[in-house]
């Protein structure tokens, strides 16, 4: 998940950015950095939340089936 927040973010747009210029390309690393490091907490949120959902459901009921697949995944929901 986080390549997909990474990728299809604007990061990967083309900028014009004069790269003769030093101090417009460090503004640009310096909101290229803000940005991805927005997006990787978002997703290291996302999937802490999956993580501790599971986690509850399984310290919750200890004599159920601990494979959760695609297809029992409601159940723990």
């Amino acid at each position: 998940m986080p390549h997909n927040l990474y990728l299809h973010s604007s990061l990967v747009l083309t900028r014009k950015i004069d790269s003769s210029n030093l101090d417009k390309v460090n503004e640009a690393n310096i909101y290229n950095t803000i940005e991805s490091a927005i997006s990787l907490f978002i997703s290291f949120l996302i999937s802490s939340a999956v993580i501790i959902t599971f986690g509850a459901y399984i310290i919750a009921n200890p004599n159920a089936n601990k494979d959760i697949d695609l297809e029992s995944a409601s159940v723990a929901l």
